[in-house]
């Protein structure tokens, strides 16, 4: 019984640990550092409603980018996320239809349709840069650690926009996102994914 007390709170310190160390370095990448150097910025994408329009999540990340979009105009701004089929289109459409009705130019936006989760964002997200190898990331505060890592991990250089996080994704994202950085950490990651 000792021994398992004792067991009890090792894993229990160690999860403890772990879960602290973690969101330091999720807190640590939660800023915004972008000046409109970056040719290309990407918006992370997240759910579409049934209805076809974004969630809340989603709809943050996109209300972010449309200042910095207009601030910036020379920015070519790539918008991720593959088929939702319950509305039977892309992410990616959908963000692009909530920018142009919002003033953003079709000419300046780059579909990705492709993409399920984070890692295939960025990978996919490459081949349409061109070769260039600096981009602004935007995504909400608690995502910008995990994507910018896997964006180094395809020697991107980044900057960020850091997005406030709607109060109800909140609880549920703070154990999720730490979930997985984990499970990127210790899954082999191929880089040459095909859609």
């Amino acid at each position: 019984m000792k021994k398992l007390f004792i067991s009890f709170i090792t894993v229990l310190l160690i999860g403890s640990g772990c879960y602290i160390w973690l969101g330091s370095l999720i807190e640590q990448q939660s800023e915004t550092n972008a000046d409109g150097t970056a040719p290309y910025a990407i918006i992370l994408g997240a759910s579409v409603k049934p209805d076809g329009k974004p969630s809340k999540l989603l709809q943050s990340r996109l209300d972010m980018a449309i200042p910095y979009l207009q601030q910036h105009p020379d920015v070519q701004v790539i918008v991720t996320g593959g088929i939702e089929e319950e509305i039977n289109r892309t992410a990616a459409d959908v963000m692009a239809e909530y920018l142009i009705v919002r003033g953003i130019d079709p000419q300046r936006i780059i579909l990705e349709e492709y993409a399920r989760n984070t890692h295939e964002n960025m990978v996919f997200s490459k081949e349409l840069l061109n070769g260039e190898t600096h981009v602004t990331l935007i995504s909400n505060e608690f995502h910008l650690y995990r994507a910018t890592w896997l964006a180094h991990n395809l020697a991107l250089e980044v900057d960020t926009i850091a997005v406030p996080t709607p109060e109800q994704y909140v609880a549920k994202n703070e154990v999720r996102e730490r979930l997985a950085i984990i499970k990127d950490f210790l899954v082999s990651r191929d880089t040459s994914v095909e859609p």
